[in-house]
C-alpha cells in the first residue's frame, strides 16, 4: 500500500513463491525421457524436455534420435485450496516454446528434432502444487504412480518436497533435491 506495508494477501504470494522455487522433473523408467523445470520465486520459468531413442537410426544418424522442445513461461498464484494444496495458473500469453517445430540437426551421429509441445506442460493451463509435508495417502491415484514411475519407489507417507501437477492430464513434477 502507499505507506510501504505488504498486503496479507501479498505476504501469503511471496511465502508460497518462496515455496515452489526450486528445479522440478517430470519423468518415468530409465530416463530416456524427461522434462526439466526450473521455477523461480516470481513464478517464471524455464523449462527442457528431451526424449532420446538409440534405436531409431539411419543414414548420418547412426546413434539414435532425440525429441526436443524448451521454452519459458510464468506461473500465477491464484490460491490455498481447502486440502492445503495451492492452485496456479500458467500464463498463456507468456508461455513460449522455442526453436521451430521440425527443424531438425545432426549433433554427434544422433538426429535432433525440435517437437510441438513441452511434456507435462503442455497444455499450459492450471496446476496444484502439494507442499512439502503433504500427505501422499491423499494425493490421486495417477499422482502416486507418477512419482513411483519416476522414483522406482513407494511414495513417502508423506512429500519430502513439493509437487507440481498439470491438472489437465495428472503430469507430475517432482522437487529435484539435489
Amino acid at each position: 500500500d502507499a505507506n510501504g506495508k505488504v498486503s496479507e494477501a501479498a505476504a501469503q504470494e511471496q511465502g508460497f513463491w518462496r515455496q515452489v522455487k526450486g528445479t522440478y522433473f517430470f519423468s518415468a523408467g530409465v530416463g530416456a525421457w524427461s522434462t526439466m523445470m526450473k521455477v523461480n520465486a516470481d513464478g517464471s520459468f524455464t523449462a527442457d524436455f528431451h526424449d532420446s531413442d538409440r534405436g531409431v537410426t539411419g543414414d548420418g544418424y547412426p546413434n539414435g534420435s532425440r525429441s526436443i522442445a524448451s521454452g519459458t513461461g510464468k506461473f500465477t498464484y491464484t490460491k490455498r485450496n481447502d486440502d492445503g494444496s495451492f492452485s496456479m495458473t500458467c500464463d498463456q500469453k507468456a508461455f513460449h516454446q522455442n526453436g521451430t517445430i521440425g527443424d531438425v540437426t545432426i549433433e554427434d551421429g544422433v538426429r535432433v528434432e525440435t517437437v510441438d509441445g513441452i511434456y507435462g506442460l503442455t497444455p499450459c493451463g492450471t496446476f496444484t502444487v502439494y507442499p512439502a509435508g503433504y500427505a501422499t495417502g491423499s494425493l490421486n491415484e495417477d499422482v502416486r504412480t507418477w512419482i513411483l514411475n519416476a522414483t522406482g519407489e513407494t511414495p513417502p507417507s508423506t512429500l519430502n518436497g513439493p509437487l507440481i501437477v498439470n491438472d489437465s492430464d495428472k503430469s507430475t513434477f517432482l522437487y529435484d533435491q539435489n
